[in-house]
């Protein structure tokens, strides 16, 4: 069947189109999905089942296992199978004008190895920029715009130079994490409802050692869970004082610093301005 679905979000910038979706198929489930623009989506369910993809527009593809964070280039149909249901998912469409020429985003989908990249897009800051972007359109503020459009940026250009092997590409190696491990830590490092886990509580939230967990993190996504964790700070930073409804004390405290000049300090050097610049620009 072709999928369908009902757009619940949707905010546009200069090159994107974002979209929150709902959709809901037969359990199981096999559909084809046809796409204009080269659009990158993200599985917000947490279900382990596994799911496999193939691109119809090529000869004799193989179906692939899919991650969460897939990419369909534009004018291409993507057939997959899965355990259907209910499913919340975020598209993010790229305007096709904007990355043409040498900036386009897929070198060659045809290729089988590109294939499987765009299957499974696994870097950490990838998934990171994706979930920035998901917060923002569920809950726009004052400068939302604007950082939609930068982020969008930033994640086709990390996009771009994965999809060509250049830089970022991670595979799942012996060791790492099950699928459902990882949607569990990225789960509790995202809460914005609790404070910033430390690497033991993240341990304990999986039954693992703190060292088995790193270095299975590291196996599974190529980067560590300390900069995972400090991403995810850094965007509840930046929402905090983008509201402009607490202290830069408030603030620190909230996210478990010992005091304003040490949050002042990561934030610069993640944002690459002090707290207080940054919200100076929003105005």
């Amino acid at each position: 069947m072709i999928s369908e679905w009902t757009v619940t979000r949707r905010a546009d910038t200069p090159h994107a189109a974002i979209e929150l979706c709902r959709g809901h198929w037969p359990t199981p489930n096999e559909i084809v999905r046809l796409e204009q623009w080269p659009t990158l989506s993200f599985d917000m369910n947490s279900a382990p089942e596994a799911k496999y993809g193939c691109y119809r527009d090529v000869v004799q593809a193989d179906f692939l296992p899919m991650g969460d964070l897939i990419f369909q280039p534009g004018g291409t149909r993507l057939h997959s199978r899965g355990s259907g249901g209910t499913q919340m998912f975020l598209r993010i469409g790229f305007r096709p004008d904007a990355f043409a020429g040498p900036d386009r985003l897929v070198p060659d989908h045809r290729d089988p190895e590109v294939q499987r990249r765009m299957m499974h897009v696994d870097p950490p800051a990838m998934l990171a920029f994706t979930r920035r972007i998901l917060a923002e359109l569920k809950a726009p503020d004052m400068g939302s715009a604007f950082l939609l459009d930068s982020l969008t940026l930033m994640l086709a250009a990390d996009l771009g130079a994965f999809l060509s092997g250049q830089r970022g590409e991670v595979v799942q190696r012996t060791g790492g994490l099950a699928p459902w491990q990882l949607r569990r830590l990225a789960d509790r490092i995202d809460d914005p409802a609790a404070p910033s886990p430390s690497i033991t509580e993240l341990a304990a939230l999986l039954r693992i050692t703190p060292r088995h967990l790193a270095r299975a993190y590291r196996a599974s996504t190529g980067g560590t869970l300390s900069d995972a964790v400090g991403l995810a700070r850094q965007a509840r930073a930046e929402r905090m004082v983008r509201s402009g409804n607490r202290s830069m004390a408030e603030i620190a405290a909230l996210l478990g610093f010992s005091g304003t000049s040490s949050f002042s300090t990561a934030f610069r050097r993640r944002a690459g301005c002090s707290p207080q610049q940054f919200a100076r620009r929003l105005h």
